[in-house]
């Protein structure tokens, strides 16, 4: 292309071309480093050095993500049987469960609660209920993890998407 040619560009134009380019290659850097995870109404990124292991126990489907047996990552995904609402949901687990509440956080405009274990070094645990809340159906969604460090548990969630 010829206005593309170094001969016909100023030096801030060369500059700006030059930032471009340097952006796009990082960019696909950063793309290449991760894969796609698509299952059970939910897709996200993760890093592609992580091995995935999925299993089955009765209803429950559990997906873990690792990438040196210290860092994972589970996902595990159930029917809402009850047919609660995610609120429903936390009453009772909370009379149940040492976990704390300490945030509710929008993950693909779905909320979903932001919990962890005090005294521990374990990671954030976050749920969140997909589907009809009322008279059964749904999935309730239930993401724990350990040792990711907090720019890459970001990337997870930020590129988390769920199909409703």
């Amino acid at each position: 292309i010829p206005f593309l040619m170094s001969d016909n560009l100023d030096k801030d134009s060369e500059k700006i071309l030059a930032k471009i380019t340097s952006t796009l290659k990082i960019t696909k850097e950063l793309r290449s480093s991760y894969k796609t995870f698509r299952g059970d109404g939910l897709s996200f990124e993760y890093p592609n050095t992580w091995q995935s292991k999925t299993a089955q126990e009765g209803v429950r489907k559990t997906t873990t993500f690792s990438s040196d047996g210290s860092t994972f990552l589970t996902v595990s995904i159930m029917p809402n049987q009850g047919g609660g609402t995610l609120q429903d949901w936390w009453s009772e687990e909370s009379s149940s469960s040492r976990y704390t509440k300490i945030s509710e956080r929008m993950v693909d405009d779905i909320l979903a609660y932001e919990l962890i274990l005090p005294e521990t070094d374990a990671g954030p645990r976050y749920v969140a209920i997909i589907g009809k809340p009322q008279g059964g159906g749904g999935r309730i969604y239930d993401i724990q993890s350990a040792g990711i460090d907090k720019q890459t548990l970001n990337r997870i969630f930020f590129t988390s998407q769920f199909q409703r």
